[in-house]
């Protein structure tokens, strides 16, 4: 296991779902847990410790910064220089696999190419810099965990992943999509 905090991105107000996403329920051969317990699972496998930003954890230091920067500056504030690595509540399909390789990576920071998470930051003071410096933007297109991986350039390892595995979910029709896929994966074979 890898010396690694797993963060659990949980911060979002759920409005185009219509409820938090936390407590959306994800089936497990041994019956339905929530999306905060699977991703809190997942992250175990592969981190050292685990803890939420959002309202069942470490609540952000800027509330009213919309998305996930704020979520992001807050545990890499509270803890410089430590590996993060975040994985949003909403993406209750990415592997373990997929979590694992990116802490394989030699670099400091580390992502996939088709999606910004699960996502490996460590919070170096240059890396902190940006964010920071991101989050004070008036521009809210400015504001974007993109743009904060475009500024960290060369320091970026870029990986291939399933772009299924990476999707998300934030609406009820993406939800739809998601859970039977993964229901008909869960059974087991008479």
């Amino acid at each position: 296991m890898s010396a690694v905090c797993g963060v659990i991105l949980a911060g979002g107000q759920s409005r185009r779902m219509g409820q938090p996403k936390q407590t959306l329920r994800w089936p497990t051969p041994a019956g339905d847990i929530t999306w905060l317990d699977h991703a809190r699972h997942r992250l175990l496998q592969v981190c050292s410790e685990v803890c939420v930003s959002g309202p069942d954890g470490q609540p952000d230091l800027l509330p009213d910064q919309p998305g996930p920067l704020a979520g992001m500056a807050t545990i890499m504030t509270a803890s410089p220089g430590e590996r993060c690595l975040f994985l949003p509540v909403d993406m209750p399909r990415v592997p373990v696999e997929h979590l694992g390789a990116l802490l394989q990576t030699s670099t400091a920071h580390a992502a996939y190419r088709n999606s910004l998470f699960p996502l490996l930051l460590t919070g170096n003071p240059d890396c902190l810099a940006l964010l920071q410096a991101r989050l004070e933007s008036q521009d809210p297109a400015h504001r974007s965990v993109r743009g904060l991986l475009q500024d960290l350039g060369a320091d970026v390892t870029w990986l291939q992943g399933d772009a299924q595995a990476l999707s998300n979910a934030n609406t009820p029709d993406d939800l739809r999509q998601i859970i039977p896929a993964e229901s008909e994966q869960n059974e087991t074979p008479s």
